[in-house]
């Protein structure tokens, strides 16, 4: 069992030795509301206020972010992990857009690799949570807060890495025990390999 808690250990620190993340968390915000550019800090959300005040109801609508993120190796892999965009999001990279996610309560990751250049690159996340009847939940005793209101990450990687799916690399770990506390670890995962 000792061999295997090596193994182990050593199957998931020698990534973390050539992966990076950065926490991006100074954003530029400004929605269709108010179209004022003010400087926040992610975790964000437009509703911190309305969602209380004596007013029925709280707005829903249209938000932008913008950040800028520096590269200074093009030959790493780039990903935007989001940890939770409440509730349809899309991003754009350097005005190229990239991609975009439903879902207010899930994490995901975009690749963004392509759309980069050295130097200076500009980020621009689009986060909409109008009623939307193709994104559940629809009706909740919750507000529905608008933002981008968990944290946000550039992850570089290496040209081999852990496959990324919905927003976590794939592994999966179990435990395999036995009724005398003996046992094993079973350590499944999908590599990515941008070379073939």
């Amino acid at each position: 069992m000792n061999k295997i808690l090596s193994l182990f250990i050593c199957f998931f620190c020698i990534p973390l030795l050539f992966s990076q993340e950065v926490e991006l968390k100074k954003w530029a915000f400004y929605s269709e509301k108010d179209t004022t550019k003010i400087a926040i800090e992610i975790p964000h959300t437009w509703n911190t206020f309305d969602a209380f005040d004596d007013e029925p109801g709280y707005w829903r609508g249209k938000g932008y972010y913008t950040t800028e993120v520096t590269i200074s190796n093009i030959s790493k892999l780039y990903f935007l992990h989001f940890n939770g965009v409440n509730q349809h999001s899309k991003v754009w990279v350097n005005n190229l857009y990239v991609g975009e996610h439903k879902g207010g309560y899930t994490a995901f990751d975009l690749e963004i690799s392509k759309y980069l250049i050295l130097g200076k690159n500009s980020v621009t996340v689009e986060v909409d949570n109008s009623h939307n009847e193709t994104i559940p939940p629809l009706d909740a005793d919750f507000t529905f807060y608008g933002g981008i209101y968990r944290s946000v990450y550039l992850i570089e990687e290496n040209p081999v890495h852990f496959e990324k799916i919905n927003g976590a690399d794939a592994v999966k770990i179990d435990a395999l025990l036995e009724d005398n506390w003996q046992g094993k670890l079973e350590i499944n995962g999908i590599v990515f390999n941008k070379d073939e």
